[in-house]
């Protein structure tokens, strides 16, 4: 049987940044800045929702319910090689099965 030469590697460590919170004073800070542009409503639900990135430019406007006050996570933005696809969250939980 022949060896795999990668399993006497270790792979290489990959950083992990902590994400600093805004406080409320920012929170607050913030949507007294974005008032009225024309952007405001994804910044409010961006700090409402606490959504990844991706999460918050895949929404459209039929993932909302008004009537029911639900917001369904159906998709996410990412970035494979410099080119941006819309496809399904990373997790069945997050596609709400």
């Amino acid at each position: 049987m022949m060896k795999n030469p990668t399993d006497d590697v270790d792979p290489p460590k990959v950083p992990t940044q902590e994400v600093t919170p805004l406080t409320q004073e920012e929170a607050r800070g913030l949507l007294s800045t974005v008032e009225g542009d024309r952007l405001e409503a994804f910044y409010v639900v961006a700090l409402h929702t606490g959504l990844r990135q991706g999460e918050l430019l895949a929404l459209r406007w039929e993932d909302l319910d008004l009537e029911a006050r639900k917001l369904q996570v159906r998709r996410t933005v990412t970035k494979d090689g410099g080119k941006l696809s819309i496809g399904p969250t990373k997790t069945a939980k997050g596609r709400g099965r």
